[in-house]
């Protein structure tokens, strides 16, 4: 990973974020550096929107649920409330 920042460090870092190469903070420098590429499967590319849609899915059951018991909840509260 490449950092470049007006403060703090700039540098290079490994996946395992070991400092590869770093500049001076707070100094005007330029530096070429080879960058390592690494082959990496994220859990995104390899399941795609699959959490979102997990969200998403637990989302509706949550607010169904909601809905169902703030019914049950009203039903209850205008029967009591006839009683009285």
């Amino acid at each position: 990973m490449v950092r470049v920042t007006n403060t703090g460090i700039s540098g290079v870092f490994s996946p395992t974020g070991d400092v590869i190469d770093s500049l001076t903070p707070f100094h005007e420098e330029t530096k070429v550096i080879a960058v390592p590429l690494v082959k990496i499967e994220t859990f995104y590319q390899k399941y795609g929107d699959l959490f979102a849609w997990a969200c998403v899915t637990f989302l509706v059951l949550l607010l169904g649920i909601s809905f169902l018991h703030k019914d049950e909840t009203c039903r209850t509260m205008s029967k009591e409330s006839l009683k009285i």
